[in-house]
């Protein structure tokens, strides 16, 4: 039966070969995945001198804060996000967290399109990582087969969920400190 959305694939084949593990499959090629994010870090900077060092602080100061912020975090949320597979789940890390999921808690794994893995993790909801088989990276159907013949095989008794800081809050943290008391200070001085 074909599936009812196109979007969606049949359920997924489990590989017949594993990888060594752990193993953290390379994402999909993007231009963040580079330390282009450290730009952004350079604007944080930039945004807390000017809000220190004005003296007349117009539009431009206050914006500029809350926009570095949110552009870091999209760069450090492309940058540090990864999937690494393990013997005894997944670890899932993000900007600000590393989530490490057994495999008893992942319901289902599914390859969408052509460059899509779908991992289903019952009520924490559905996680999407890119994979474009291009380079020596993996396609999105051998990290999907691989994650279901593993899920397949492994019902570890472990904890289902575990959460720590990944890299990426070491450098959001203090540059979100850091514009939150340059604003309280010119809000202070001015």
């Amino acid at each position: 039966m074909p599936p009812s959305n196109p979007g969606e694939q049949d359920p997924q084949a489990p590989a017949r070969a594993v990888p060594p593990l752990p193993w953290s499959p390379r994402l999909e090629h993007h231009l963040y995945r580079e330390p282009f994010w450290l730009i952004f870090v350079f604007g944080v900077v930039l945004s807390l001198i000017d809000l220190t060092r004005s003296d007349d602080l117009g539009l431009r100061q206050w914006v500029s804060g809350p926009v570095a912020l949110l552009l870091l975090w999209g760069g450090l949320s492309i940058a540090a996000g990864r999937l690494t597979v393990r013997t005894d789940g997944l670890v899932l890390r993000g900007a600000l967290l590393r989530r490490r999921y057994s495999w008893k808690a992942v319901d289902g794994v599914q390859r969408r399109g052509e460059k899509k893995v779908v991992i289903d993790l019952g009520h924490r909801g559905t996680r999407t990582f890119k994979y474009d088989g291009v380079s020596g990276r993996p396609s999105a159907d051998e990290v999907a087969g691989v994650v279901e013949r593993l899920r397949g095989y492994n019902t570890s008794a472990l904890t289902s969920y575990r959460v720590s800081l990944s890299w990426g809050a070491a450098v959001f943290l203090p540059a979100a400190a850091g514009v939150v008391a340059a604003t309280a200070w010119a809000l202070i001085k001015g």
